[in-house]
């Protein structure tokens, strides 16, 4: 499943924390990078993200479109334990998504096997 596909879809992440993205429809989704291009970056429009623990705390910052979550979380020094453990390199499951189901319906790109192999490790996984 391509982090775009997962951005455009209005997403929610259970377990650690979960992940509101509002106005989704304002800003172009498809465009996410892994990249730190500064020249991109800049005529990026700035966007709300809500995160929200599973203790009900929630941080609302602003990041640019296209950045990815982790890095979002990362610039506003927000207090979220084990979010990105893996440093952002896929590795751990830390960050896994939780869709309603009418959204991941939507996702048009199947799992890959390394991605199914990962969610076998997500704390708090559920077939919603």
């Amino acid at each position: 499943m391509a982090l775009s596909s997962l951005v455009s879809s209005g997403m929610l992440l259970r377990g650690l924390c979960r992940l509101t993205l509002p106005r989704l429809s304002a800003v172009a989704p498809s465009r996410v990078s892994f990249c730190a291009s500064t020249a991109a970056r800049a005529q990026k429009e700035w966007i709300e993200v809500t995160y929200e623990k599973a203790d009900g705390t929630t941080y609302t910052v602003q990041g640019k479109e296209g950045d990815n979550l982790l890095d979002v979380a990362i610039n506003n020094d927000l207090d979220l334990d084990g979010f990105g453990a893996c440093e952002g390199t896929l590795a751990c499951s830390t960050c896994h998504l939780v869709f309603k189901k009418e959204d991941f319906d939507n996702i048009e790109e199947i799992c890959t096997d390394e991605e199914l192999d990962m969610l076998d490790l997500a704390y708090g996984l559920t077939d919603e």
